[in-house]
């Protein structure tokens, strides 16, 4: 799923991945660190939200696009491979990303139709 946002703000290109049974959303940042094990430089991250809540995945998500800082979003194979990452089955991880979207869009729609 991408997304572009235009804003003043900076932007950030996020990754969903799979870990411990819940959803973990990532932002690249913008610097680089050196790994000694690959002997080459990696981008740093920082974890700014993990549940299992579709609920509470929206409303991050929601924030995020709020703030202007949503760029693009990534899947790591950990979604798709979701039972090696805490989950019931493979691609729960996903479905659990599309009921979260499903939310959000659902309260998108509400509320610009009753607005």
């Amino acid at each position: 799923m991408t997304k572009q946002v235009k804003h003043n703000k900076e932007a950030f290109d996020y990754i969903l991945g799979a870990e411990d049974g819940q959803i973990t959303i990532t932002k690249y940042l913008n610097e680089k660190y050196w790994n000694e094990d690959f002997n080459e430089y990696f981008t740093k991250t920082e974890v700014i939200a993990r549940s299992s809540d579709p609920a509470f995945l929206s409303y991050a998500y929601e924030a995020m696009e709020n703030d202007g800082i949503i760029d693009t979003i990534y899947t790591s194979s950990s979604m798709d491979y979701s039972k090696e990452y805490g989950f019931t089955e493979n691609n729960t991880a996903n479905d659990l990303w599309d009921r979260a979207m499903d939310i959000y869009r659902t309260r998108q729609f509400n509320e610009r139709s009753f607005a």
